[in-house]
């Protein structure tokens, strides 16, 4: 299986620079390094029973929809969208309802995020990218889970909940499907995918200039004229000249300060 990586912050296997982590964790939430970890588990999987025909695509970002796509399987069976999640705890799902037991009174409620709803979500918009680039195909949506430390409770939920342990049985199964594209269909949706991520380029703007812009530029056109005596002498760089006169300024204003304490206490 052959993998193409779209993330913001490349994980490679955890081997993370301290400036790397704190990126992610400030961008993505705490969580973001037990979801790449947990991606990683479903990819480990999958590659080890599918061939080079399938493609995984790794947090693939939909412009349009201005979500991320944790995980697309392509292959000859088609297109399956994968959700996935290192959530552990007792929950149930019935239809769109997601609920969590609460391990004091033992009674199940909502809670957040709720993860059929994110799944459905990111389903239906790869589901319109497609359309819109015309391609008759209708992806389906999978949960995965990849603590076995889960529990999931799922009646006639809206989408397919798979745990860790069936996730070799769900590629088996995978493989048995009646082909529904070729390589060349992978290739154009992946072609499609990379061209909807990049930016659009902006025209140049005009640099206008305004009145303080304008005054701002003049004073320092002539402080550099005035030392430009001193400055061939002392052979400073401008910078060192920028600072020193930032610092006669701020001795006068401390002076100026100071005589104006002196004369309100008179």
């Amino acid at each position: 299986m052959k993998i193409l990586d779209y993330s913001p912050i490349p994980f490679n296997g955890g081997k993370l620079s301290l400036q790397e982590r704190f990126k992610g964790i400030t961008r993505f939430g705490f969580s973001w390094v037990s979801e790449m970890k947990s991606q990683e588990v479903v990819i480990e999987i999958l590659g080890r029973l599918l061939d080079n025909r399938f493609t995984m695509l790794r947090n693939v970002p939909l412009p349009e929809a201005e979500i991320i796509i944790p995980l697309i399987l392509l292959g000859p069976q088609g297109v399956v969208v994968i959700n996935n999640s290192p959530m552990r705890g007792i929950y149930r799902a019935s239809g769109d309802s997601w609920e969590i037991m609460d391990n004091r009174s033992r009674n199940f409620k909502a809670t957040r995020p709720n993860l059929i709803t994110r799944t459905l979500m990111m389903t239906r918009a790869f589901n319109n990218f497609l359309t819109q680039k015309g391609y008759a195909l209708e992806n389906d949506g999978i949960l995965v889970f990849t603590d076995p430390g889960i529990h999931v409770n799922a009646t006639r939920s809206d989408v397919r909940i798979i745990l860790v342990d069936a996730v070799e049985r769900f590629a088996s199964r995978l493989l048995l499907n009646r082909p529904v594209m070729d390589v060349e269909d992978v290739r154009s949706i992946i072609h499609s995918l990379e061209v909807a991520m990049q930016p659009e380029e902006e025209p140049e703007a005009e640099v206008k200039i305004v009145p303080h812009q304008q005054v701002a530029q003049s004073v320092d056109s002539g402080f550099m004229q005035a030392i430009s005596p001193l400055q061939k002498r002392a052979n400073f760089s401008r910078r060192q000249w920028t600072l020193l006169g930032a610092f006669v300024l701020m001795d006068i204003l401390i002076l100026i300060a100071f005589l104006v304490f002196i004369l309100w206490t008179a």
